[in-house]
């Protein structure tokens, strides 16, 4: 390596990282990352219970079984498969970061939003949590599989401990809004945002759909997404897209354990029609605050 490939990056140059092709390709390394690390976890899964005294191929079935696998039943196991994953992206991110030395405050943007601004950026985020529930409910209707998130999250909410509880909200809420953010809302948003609004939110949200992988699951999660997307526009910064993203899995987690609120598979438009216009309410809440930053005027000074 040269010295010239340590010396630091002009500001313009540092300011137009990172490039969408940079941006796909880092979506494909941590894809790659999360595949790598859930093969780890479910090997890490047959070798102890080949320790605990099953037969090789017993222990081989008993995980991949999607009725009685450890990593579908038990609340332990998936938390810590989700939390193995989000680190997996957090050191991808982190590598990324060194090896490109990106300009940091363009691109995981902090700013300093209002508490206003903060309940908007949860209206809008639950307001659009209906149209998601529609949209996972046609996406199952269509290509509805045995093994899906909803069981994951009924699993991961109603097996925990009162004590355990605490680790699963923070490996399937907490980790899952520091890094998706950063690594969606952040880093490929900061690539898209050059062009357009409309850029800037579905791409970034389409690529946050696709990430999550099981089917049932990637059309709620692309709705999501332009939820999380429009907090992040309208607000300048990523602070609201992370609380808005934490309390929305908190949520679903503890009213699934308390409430057993579990989806029943039909398609409520009323909710939506609602919903929307909850969202609608934060959106004009959030554009109107006298101290709301509009990113892509920002940074492209």
């Amino acid at each position: 390596m040269t010295s010239a490939s340590l010396a630091p990056l002009s500001p313009s140059a540092a300011k137009e990282i990172p490039t969408r092709l940079q941006a796909v390709l880092f979506w494909l390394m941590a894809l790659i990352a999360v595949f790598v690390t859930g093969v780890g976890v479910a090997a890490t899964a047959a070798v102890l219970a080949v320790r605990a005294g099953l037969p090789v191929e017993r222990a081989l079935a008993l995980v991949s079984d999607p009725h009685s696998s450890p990593l579908v039943t038990s609340s332990t196991w998936i938390a810590a498969s989700i939390a193995v994953n989000e680190l997996a992206v957090a050191i991808t991110l982190t590598l990324w970061i060194i090896r490109y030395r990106p300009h940091i405050g363009h691109v995981f943007p902090i700013g300093h939003p209002t508490f206003r601004t903060i309940c908007a950026g949860l209206l809008i985020v639950f307001g659009f949590g209906p149209l998601a529930e529609l949209a996972g409910e046609v996406a199952f209707r269509f290509l509805g599989r045995e093994l899906n998130a909803e069981r994951l999250v009924v699993a991961v909410s109603q097996n925990a401990t009162s004590g355990g509880l605490i680790g699963v909200l923070f490996a399937a809420a907490v980790l899952p809004a520091l890094v998706e953010e950063l690594m969606f809302r952040g880093l490929v948003t900061r690539a898209f945002e050059k062009r357009s609004h409309a850029e800037m939110v579905l791409v970034p949200s389409v690529l946050f759909g696709l990430f999550h992988l099981e089917p049932t699951q990637i059309a709620g999660t692309i709705v999501l997404g332009i939820a999380f997307g429009l907090t992040r526009l309208y607000s300048g910064s990523l602070v609201p897209s992370i609380i808005g993203h934490a309390t929305y899995n908190a949520m679903v987690i503890l009213s699934v354990r308390f409430l057993g609120r579990i989806g029943d598979h039909g398609l409520h438009f009323g909710r939506v029609a609602g919903g929307l216009g909850v969202a609608a309410l934060g959106t004009l809440l959030m554009v109107s605050s006298p101290a709301k930053l509009i990113p892509a005027l920002r940074h492209r000074s």
